[in-house]
């Protein structure tokens, strides 16, 4: 039966617990981290399918540190628009980005590290384990003068040494933790085929990750202290900044206990390293320490309210000749509360202190004098509801703005591929109005390299690149389509009118546009992060080879380029390789890098049943194209030469045909190269025979089949060739 004590120990219970959860509530601070944090990254469907934010929101800079590739994003990181802004010769950008930056100094300052930055709130919670403390000194003092050097060095200087080359945000690409951590491993679970991309610097940054964490554990927020270039340039604005810490100099007494108490390399309240979290507020005996800013959000402590005497009481605070400043306050302090007392009031902990006597005046009332008790009491209270209402008001707009912002992130924007320029991705079908009039499909040239070049009318460097694209273009036309796609923004200009002077180039003009297959436009489906020009290579079947914001000084370094990026064993990739093989028995030569026209290469061996049996198709099929093509059956290494000749003046096909007499070429597999690879090794074989490979005469795969080609086969070949022969 349940009974009268089983009552009291359930409430006995539910008490300890409450008694637990009151001792370990979070700060109002951790709460303001916890939700920026959750802010920041309200695209939570990232974290499910592997896809980064695409909004328009993603195209503005955060006060805090949040790496731009994190799957719940939903904004872009100031320190990478930084390095971001600094290798872009579009000075509207850079001076957009610095401008914001600026913006955040000026009112915030390094507040933002102590209340809004999801990197600082980490590594609170990991210097919370319990472990031997690495405490404040003069050395660490030394070393936080670092993240200067991080600063100048690697967000700056770099970037800019790279302006004219390749971009190298070098920041972020060698060192950031954010963008292994948020990026990387918020991206590798859902995306497996972008493991294929890990190297020595994914090796590099993970071993700096560990030690990162490792360090915040026994130091506090190491990253922060040292190592940080975005802390570094708020500190700048530590001193002009509207909302922060600040200190009366008329009430301090320069104890040292705010000192004393913070963990950050600070050597006075305010400064440089300071991050303006307020817990030295409530350790200064004289009150002298408060929030600096707008009223509506913080009010200082009021402490030149009456006495029952009629004096402030910052007379009765101000210390003795000769005495410890601390210990004088607080006897006089004492003093006070003798000749007339006070309210009392409960005090939880210390931040309960500070927001107590932030939210209102110090209220010193006399007892003796009934007649001031009731309003005294009355203001009090007053001013407590009033200040509850408010706080209830503001978290009530917080809660409203988080919520617009984790619907708007995950119903109304849709995702775009993350990273999708992995080697070896499908792109996803697209289709771009060109200004000739004709819509250019992916899937309607397939068999064929499409190279694209983003572009925006504004930027002479876009515009100086068009002679020598144009000059890759005339030379790749047989094998590539080279388009430039303008931006989907065209700044008012008429880009028609702007391509005039370029109307008789080989170049495919097109407009980019909103993609239904990718819910973006192509330049943000293809990685674009705001940067031209960009250059993206995709091969014969539709894979991406390569993608990178860059541009090109010669049309030989493009074309090599793109060569190298296409080279490869798929439809679609480029071959390149410096083989050449011989007729058996004529001596022909095959240079497989320098055709005169499309070449079927089939690779086949004697005692192979299948191989045989197509042999004579394949012939049949050669005679059809006469003096179209070229055909060459490889045969297997490990024979010699002589073995294949007599074996060929001896077989007969079904039609009483002797091989010898047959139209195609016959030549020997061999090893080449360094590491003694066969052709039909280099080609993709997989140790199955026959094999058919075909490559048009640039160089290009435009057709392969593993196995014997039946009737569909051939007749597939047929329409690729004649598509080929017809251009």
């Amino acid at each position: 039966m349940w009974g009268w004590r089983d009552m009291k120990k359930l409430k006995a219970f539910f008490s300890k617990i409450g008694v637990w959860l009151k001792n370990h509530k979070p700060s109002k601070r951790r709460l303001i981290q916890l939700y920026t944090a959750l802010l920041y990254n309200a695209n939570l469907k990232g974290y499910f399918d592997g896809q980064l934010f695409n909004g328009a929101t993603k195209k503005m800079c955060l006060p805090g540190f949040n790496c731009y590739s994190c799957p719940g994003a939903i904004a872009a990181c100031p320190l990478g628009s930084l390095q971001s802004a600094l290798t872009n010769s579009d000075h509207k950008w850079t001076a957009y980005v610095f401008g914001i930056l600026a913006i955040f100094g000026l009112m915030l300052g390094r507040t933002i590290c102590g209340f809004f930055c999801p990197v600082g709130l980490c590594q609170e919670l990991l210097y919370k384990l319990p472990t031997p403390k690495v405490k404040k000194s003069v050395f660490t003092r030394i070393f936080s003068y670092f993240k200067y050097v991080i600063l100048a060095v690697m967000v700056v200087f770099l970037p800019l040494a790279y302006m004219e080359g390749s971009p190298v945000p070098s920041f972020c690409k060698y060192i950031c933790p954010a963008g292994l951590f948020e990026g990387a491993f918020g991206l590798l679970p859902n995306n497996p085929t972008f493991y294929g991309m890990l190297g020595v610097v994914f090796s590099w940054k993970f071993l700096l990750l560990l030690a990162f964490i490792v360090l915040s554990v026994v130091f506090f927020r190491f990253f922060c202290r040292f190592i940080c270039p975005l802390g570094a340039l708020y500190g700048f604005f530590s001193r002009v900044a509207l909302l922060g810490v600040k200190v009366d100099k008329k009430k301090c007494t320069d104890c040292g206990l705010c000192i004393a108490v913070c963990k950050m390399d600070t050597k006075r309240v305010g400064d440089h390293e300071c991050i303006h979290c307020g817990e030295c507020i409530s350790v200064c005996p004289t009150k002298a320490i408060s929030w600096k800013g707008s009223a509506l959000f913080v009010r200082t402590n009021d402490l030149e309210s009456p006495t029952p005497e009629g004096k402030p009481l910052t007379a009765f605070l101000q210390p003795s000749d000769g005495a410890n400043a601390a210990e004088t306050a607080v006897t006089e302090t004492t003093a006070v509360t003798d000749a007339a007392e006070t309210v009392p009031v409960e005090v939880v902990d210390s931040e309960t202190a500070v927001a107590e006597t932030q939210s209102a005046p110090m209220m010193l009332v006399d007892r003796a004098n009934p007649k001031t008790m009731p309003s005294a009491i009355a203001a009090r209270a007053k001013e407590k509801k009033r200040n509850k209402i408010l706080e209830a008001v503001a978290w009530a707009l917080a809660g409203v703005v988080l919520i617009g912002a984790i619907v708007y992130a995950n119903v109304f924007v849709k995702a775009k591929p993350a990273m999708p320029s992995v080697q070896g991705e499908i792109c996803k079908e697209f289709t771009l109005e060109t200004y000739g009039g004709e819509d250019y499909v992916l899937s309607e040239n397939s068999g064929k390299a499409t190279v694209l070049l983003f572009w925006q009318a504004d930027k002479k460097e876009c515009e100086d690149l068009m002679p020598t694209y144009n000059e890759v273009a005339v030379r790749l036309k047989k094998s590539a389509n080279l388009l430039a796609v303008h931006t989907e923004e065209t700044y008012g200009k008429d880009v028609g009118k702007w391509i005039e002077k370029w109307q008789d180039y080989e170049i495919v003009f097109a407009q980019d546009s909103l993609q239904e297959t990718m819910g973006s436009n192509l330049y943000d489906g293809l990685g674009g992060e705001g940067a031209y020009p960009m250059l993206a290579v995709l091969d014969g079947a539709g894979r991406i080879r390569h993608t990178a914001t860059s541009g090109f000084t010669s049309a030989a370094e493009l074309e090599q380029m793109i060569a190298t990026n296409l080279q490869g064993a798929e439809v679609g990739c480029y071959f390149g390789k410096d083989i050449t093989l011989t007729e058996v028995n004529s001596g022909a030569q095959y240079a497989l890098n320098n055709l005169s026209k499309p070449t079927v290469i089939n690779f086949w061996f004697t005692t192979c049943a299948p191989c045989c049996e197509e042999m004579p198709e394949i012939n049949a099929f050669h005679e059809e194209y006469a003096g179209a093509i070229d055909t060459v059956a490889v045969h297997q290494k490990g024979e010699s030469i002589d073995v294949i000749r007599q074996f060929l003046a001896g077989y007969k096909d079904i039609h009483d045909e002797l091989w010898k007499d047959y139209s195609i070429g016959f030549a020997l597999d061999q090893v080449h190269g360094e590491n003694n690879e066969t052709l039909y090794y280099y080609l993709g074989g997989k140790t199955a025979w026959p094999m058919t490979v075909v490559l048009n005469e640039s160089g290009y795969v435009i057709y392969r089949i593993d196995g014997k080609m039946e009737h569909d086969d051939f007749t597939q070949l047929r329409s690729i060739l004649d598509a080929e022969l017809a251009k």
